[in-house]
């Protein structure tokens, strides 16, 4: 018989980096170990099967050797997460996504799995997405992974940016809530709210003054940066009428002080995460801030944030000072040389005729494997496919015919490179 079951994530928040993450029946167990986990506190992938004699545990799509096993039987009951004969044996942390196949997953799905899923848990936080909307995935300089999102022509991280370093590798500093040194900083520097990493890292991310923001060794990884107001306003203009709202997370988990019109249909997903001005960290579950990159002229002393309303569907632009500490959002560029303008989208992608019936060939100039992504205004995918570039330009044709005439955007990314362009369904 082949049997194999899965914990699309698992995240271990005790200080004991050892757990029982799973049981078979008649009590055979698998353990990961301390040798096994390279980041605790963090969410991982773990698949396990089982194909006649054969045994295998998968820790993030790979098969680690450290793993310990025990020959399984099979019984009437399979329990994940613990032993319930030994009150001390049940995993300390969360699990999420647990599927059970009926048979052993071979090596091949069990790495597309991960390389498909690992990333879009970020810190596995609950209620804070449309679970309506597609999601993509990024990941940062130190390896957090986080949620994009395809927002008319641009793609934005869906999450708080929670980075301790510059893409370079230059630390961040971090400026504790004593001593007044906070205020009197004109350098970059961050800090969690109310110094409490634990507690508000999910899903709030960090807090950064402006001098991050606005410094030339960017805080985003690469292929992305910090927006400026322009984008800010280009996103608006996408969303229109009571963009705020459709910029909020649903819901009063979070926002705790209201939430009017807070619809999330963008799947930007905002969030109260507060701000800090000198040692005191304020309006947490009431106000989303986020830094642009785009400072005051005179004195830049000041710049500029956008910033959502619990009650009420709109956003506000306005000049604050430099030193407050605010979340940062990261906005990606549209081809990962960095150019943005049309000219340069056009060496690269091509669509004819637009407008069209719905039929239409794109002209390419991506490597590898290539994915294909339609969306309408609020971001919900209506079109996916895979396909293999080349290194010469290719043309691939594309069927919308179905869908109802209207405007859309069309995605096309491979490993380094994203580029979209609007097409007309007519």
């Amino acid at each position: 018989m082949n049997f194999g079951w899965g914990v699309h994530s698992y995240y271990d928040g005790s200080t004991v980096v050892y757990g029982q993450v799973g049981i078979w029946p008649d009590n055979n167990w698998y353990y990961l170990n301390s040798g096994n986990i390279i980041n605790p506190n963090s969410w991982h992938h773990v698949v396990i099967t089982k194909n006649g004699q054969d045994q295998a545990v998968y820790l993030d799509g790979a098969m680690p050797t450290t793993i310990s096993s025990q020959p399984c039987g099979f019984g009437d009951q399979v329990y994940i997460g613990g032993n319930p004969m030994d009150n001390n044996g049940w995993f300390d942390g969360e699990m999420d996504d647990i599927g059970i196949w009926g048979r052993a997953l071979e090596q091949q799905e069990i790495e597309g799995l991960f390389n498909s899923n690992s990333s879009t848990h970020s810190c596995g936080a609950t209620n804070v997405h449309n679970s309506g909307i597609q999601y993509g995935t990024m990941t940062d300089q130190d390896g957090n992974h986080y949620k994009s999102v395809q927002i008319g022509e641009q793609t934005w991280m869906a999450e708080n940016l929670m980075v301790d370093h510059f893409r370079n590798g230059d630390l961040i500093p971090e400026v504790p809530a004593s001593g007044g040194t906070w205020n009197s900083t004109s350098s970059p520097a961050s800090c969690w709210f109310n110094d409490d990493r634990a507690a508000f890292a999910c899903p709030y991310g960090k807090m950064y003054n402006w001098y991050v923001a606005g410094d030339s060794r960017n805080v985003c990884p690469t292929g992305w940066r910090v927006p400026s107001s322009a984008d800010f306003e280009t996103l608006v203009n996408t969303l229109g009428a009571s963009a705020g709202g459709k910029m909020k997370s649903q819901g009063i988990q979070y926002w705790t002080g209201g939430n009017l019109g807070g619809s999330n249909a963008s799947g930007f997903s905002g969030l109260p995460a507060g701000t800090r001005w000198q040692d005191s960290f304020v309006e947490l579950g009431i106000l989303a801030h986020y830094w642009t990159s785009t400072t005051d002229t005179d004195g830049q002393v000041n710049s500029t944030l956008v910033r959502l309303h619990y009650d009420g569907t709109g956003l506000d632009f306005f000049t604050w000072d430099n030193r407050r500490g605010q979340a940062i959002r990261c906005l990606q560029t549209n081809i990962s040389t960095g150019a943005e303008d049309r000219s340069e989208i056009k060496k690269v992608l091509r669509i004819h005729p637009n407008p069209s019936s719905g039929r239409f060939e794109i002209q390419i100039d991506l490597a590898g494997a290539v994915s294909l992504v339609v969306t309408d205004a609020l971001g919900r995918v209506l079109h996916n496919e895979e396909f293999q570039g080349s290194s010469t330009k290719i043309t691939h044709s594309l069927d919308l015919s179905r869908l109802a005439k209207g405007n859309y955007m069309l995605m096309v990314r491979n490993a380094d490179a994203t580029v979209s362009q609007q097409v007309v369904v007519e």
